[in-house]
């Protein structure tokens, strides 16, 4: 009995078998459809994403040319305008060759000579020249821009007593590094700090006043509404002395400089300090520095205007 009742179930199970494979062929046939849409799709996205990218690259190109176009022209317009400033210069040193600026104190030799006589005669008389200077400096021409450095105010320098041809540069008018170059070389043609030595002082200068004069670099230091003298000394990198400025309620000394208070300066006499006060603040001061001991030998009140000044030096104790 057991074959025969097999052989009953097989014509039974056959239909529903055909049914299941049926349903699964349909199944099959759907998932291959929606996986060729899907398919589709990706393909139309992926042509249109490249036709984007395309014209993409092609509007950063023509950017991108007509950057350059303007970066020619604006180099172009740099150049002229150089030229301009060049020719400018020229004919201001022309001009001022022609009609040299008018010195704050005339020039009057039998006049000079009186005054010195009258000056030795007096009793708190303590300055008396080291040198005997026969030149005088009759005009000073147009300024020339050696080079673009750093900040727009600062300072560059030599050693005023010395044979060194170290540059000294000062980048700004409150900082606390001075930038040692090697030669005049070095400091024109790199237009990086990498070709100089770095001197970290001990304290922050303020100013653009400051004066390298025999192996020391003297600098101006605010400490409140007082100003020191610092005496550096460059071989050993160590402070030698230093000296509060004995003026009160002290202003800018230059009228186009209005961040230097003290200007250091050297001449064949040794170190001077040109500053104003409140009290005279029309005219510039000038004192006497014992480079030692920073002390004050003597002090002036001059007749030069600080309106329109941006710097000024001694020669020969004038």
């Amino acid at each position: 009995m057991g074959p025969w009742r097999c052989l009953l179930l097989l014509p039974l199970l056959a239909p529903a078998l055909r049914a299941q494979q049926q349903q699964l062929m349909e199944y099959v046939e759907r998932r291959l459809s929606l996986l060729e849409e899907r398919i589709s799709q990706w393909h139309d996205q992926s042509s249109r994403y490249s036709t984007e990218l395309r014209d993409f690259k092609n509007q950063v190109l023509g950017m991108l040319e007509a950057a350059e176009k303007e970066r020619e022209a604006l180099r172009a317009e740099a150049e002229g305008a150089a030229v301009r400033v060049e020719r400018l210069e020229r004919e201001v040193d022309y001009l001022e060759t022609q009609n040299p600026a008018p010195p704050c104190v005339e020039v009057d030799e039998t006049l000079m000579d009186k005054q010195v006589a009258t000056a030795k005669q007096r009793k708190n008389e303590k300055y008396t020249k080291l040198t005997d200077c026969s030149d005088t400096i009759a005009s000073i021409r147009a300024m020339k821009i050696l080079k673009r450095f750093g900040s727009a105010s600062g300072l560059w320098t030599k050693d005023a007593a010395g044979s060194s041809e170290k540059i000294y540069v000062f980048d700004g008018t409150a900082n606390d590094t001075v930038f040692v170059f090697p030669r005049m070389r070095e400091f024109t043609l790199f237009s990086s700090t990498r070709k100089a030595a770095r001197i970290k002082l001990p304290y922050p200068w303020v100013g653009t006043g400051h004066l390298v004069y025999d192996g020391h670099l003297y600098y101006i230091r605010q400490q409140g509404p007082s100003f020191q003298v610092i005496k550096f000394n460059l071989a050993n990198k160590t402070v030698v002395d230093s000296s509060v400025f004995p003026a009160e309620e002290q202003i800018p000394v230059f009228g186009l400089s209005p961040s230097t208070y003290i200007e250091v300066s050297a001449d064949e006499e040794g170190l001077w300090a040109v500053y104003a006060t409140k009290e005279d603040e029309k005219n510039m001061c000038l004192a006497k520095l014992d480079p030692g001991s920073l002390d004050i030998e003597q002090m002036w009140d001059t007749p030069c205007p600080r309106e329109n000044a941006e710097s000024a030096f001694v020669v020969c104790g004038a």
